[in-house]
């Protein structure tokens, strides 16, 4: 019977409660520490906000959830077996309750990791450039990691070969994106609120001598 191998522990559920915020805080900080890197906003010289199309955002939705689904059946179809093939049968109620703090650890962690792949910001300093995303997270860019960057259209982006490798938050359709690649491949496509004056922005920092990189 699984109800006997399940072994609570004892203690108050508000002590469990004050547990998992602090677990929970333990691992965002964690994060935070590992994602985050310092810089020195006195020497911005232009900030942007990231703007996705909202058809764009529909459709990374769409796929993020069907993912997501698809994970959540797969899990549910494995967490009863686990449960009962490695937990229960597990001596002592701390034993239990680790797998479940681990689980829970991974979860905050998972989220926080997703959040960091959502552009949010770009801003422009006087000797490099940063993407920075949802959670922490933030690309570095050299003037001379930037391969190109221009305004684009649909056809120029969603029709040609510059999709390839590329993180697509705009259509292009009514107003032209900026499409900025890293000498790496990887390449962003998006707009802002004045998108003319981000691609004069980076371009001065382009046209800019070699510095040692932040």
């Amino acid at each position: 019977d699984n109800r006997r191998l399940f072994r609570p522990l004892p203690i108050s559920p508000l002590v469990l409660m004050m547990f998992a915020i602090a677990l929970a805080a333990a691992v965002i900080a964690l994060m935070q520490r590992r994602l985050l890197r310092p810089v020195d906003m006195r020497r911005v010289r232009y900030i942007a906000r990231v703007r996705t199309d909202l058809a764009v955002l529909l459709v990374w939705l769409l796929i993020v959830g069907g993912i997501g689904a698809v994970a959540a059946r797969l899990l549910a179809a494995g967490a009863r077996p686990f449960l009962e093939e490695v937990v229960f049968p597990l001596p002592g109620a701390m034993r239990q309750w680790t797998v479940y703090a681990i689980g829970f650890a991974g979860s905050i962690a998972v989220i926080i990791s997703l959040a960091a792949r959502v552009p949010r910001k770009i801003l422009v300093f006087e000797d490099h450039a940063r993407m920075k995303y949802l959670s922490y997270r933030s690309v570095i860019l050299p003037p001379s990691e930037i391969a190109d960057c221009r305004r684009a259209s649909f056809r120029d982006v969603w029709l040609g070969r510059r999709l390839w490798r590329c993180l697509p938050l705009t259509l292009g359709v009514r107003t032209p994106g900026l499409y900025l690649r890293r000498r790496n491949g990887g390449a962003w496509f998006f707009r802002v609120r004045a998108t003319e004056e981000l691609e004069q922005a980076l371009a001065d920092l382009r046209s800019k001598p070699a510095m040692a990189e932040p």
